[in-house]
């Protein structure tokens, strides 16, 4: 049986103007406890939230983690608005893996569940005439990895960074599956990354007629990094290149990319205050402000701020602009936001 929660746009639309962002309040995430480290993708239109955790309350207070394994779908409604619905659940508990948008689906590898690290990697797929979310499991990962990041280039998926219990303070894989020509294909390894890292911020972006991934930030161990990279996708022989630095650490920020020449980092956990945030409570928060990043100058520029710092969620390509579902807020606290930026990727 289907849950359905309906919220007419009409009642709900509420508009936040800061800086060159125009973000737009879409229904609230279901769960009251809000989400974070969920897999989000876009299938056929629709998106796709599974798994995540929540804190039943603040850490202060004594508050735990608390893996889900729910299925939601957000899709327009025919009053013009939006609704989610409940669609079942996942195999496991899991949170904290990574996940990206393909052709077929939405892809959904690792993270960490009840009995630890997974190497499990499956593809959920919206039946557009069955109206239900399908599950088609991929070949595993090389190892059990957490804390990934994610992208889709050329068909082919990339994976990098991540941590496990035998390297908890990050990990250097890089690894890529081409399942979309080669069905049968498994994970390949294709080098390390510069230094062992999880949470970082990972895109695919084009330089004279080339295809880079660019790898930054994350954190390693204790420290929240700041170094840029970028490496050539197709060449075998491909090497890191060290870039300037980013402006600010961005760990486990929202990252969306844009005609494969700009990349846009949201919020995401910069390191201040880290060290006190539990006696800081509801004074602590995480940063706000959208960074942009032009690889044809090789510049980052400021472009606004969001209504709240935000981690662990996805900037997801969708209705012409950016959504964000959820994410933490810190002191582990989620949120049930959901916003969507109209504007954001147009901004040049």
């Amino acid at each position: 049986m289907r849950t359905v929660i309906v919220v007419n746009l009409l009642w709900m639309s509420m508009i936040y103007i800061t800086g060159k962002a125009h973000p737009v309040r879409l229904p609230d995430f279901p769960n009251s406890l809000g989400i974070a480290g969920a897999y989000l993708g876009v299938s056929n239109n629709v998106v796709i939230v599974a798994g995540g955790s929540h804190f039943n309350k603040p850490q202060w207070s004594g508050g735990t983690k608390q893996l889900l394994d729910d299925i939601w779908v957000l899709r327009g409604n025919a009053d013009g608005g939006y609704e989610w619905i409940a669609m079942g659940k996942l195999p496991f508990r899991v949170s904290n893996g990574a996940s990206a948008t393909t052709p077929q689906g939405v892809i959904c590898v690792g993270g960490a569940t009840d009995t630890g690290e997974s190497d499990a990697v499956f593809l959920l797929t919206w039946d557009t005439v069955r109206q239900t979310v399908r599950l088609k499991e991929l070949p595993r990962l090389p190892q059990p990895c957490a804390y990934l990041s994610a992208i889709v280039s050329a068909g082919r998926v990339i994976v990098a960074g991540g941590k496990n219990t035998d390297c908890p303070n990050g990990m250097d894989n890089w690894w890529m599956l081409d399942f979309q020509r080669k069905p049968s294909a498994n994970w390949q390894r294709l080098g390390p990354l510069p230094s062992s890292r999880h949470g970082v911020v990972l895109a695919s972006l084009a330089k004279d007629g080339k295809h880079y991934l660019l790898l930054g930030s994350g954190k390693s161990g204790t420290d929240y990094l700041t170094d840029l990279y970028r490496c050539p996708i197709d060449e075998k022989t491909g090497a890191w290149e060290r870039l300037d630095d980013m402006p600010r650490a961005a760990l486990v920020a929202p990252t969306v990319s844009t005609d494969g020449q700009v990349m846009w980092v949201l919020g995401g956990s910069d390191g201040v205050n880290i060290t006190n945030r539990l006696t800081m409570r509801d004074e602590y928060h995480l940063n706000r402000t959208i960074l942009r990043y032009d690889v044809s100058t090789d510049t980052w520029t400021v472009v606004g701020t969001l209504p709240e710092g935000v981690v662990s969620t996805q900037a997801l390509p969708w209705k012409g602009g950016v959504l964000l579902v959820g994410g933490e807020l810190g002191n582990a606290m989620r949120s049930r936001k959901v916003w969507l930026y109209n504007e954001l990727i147009t901004k040049k």
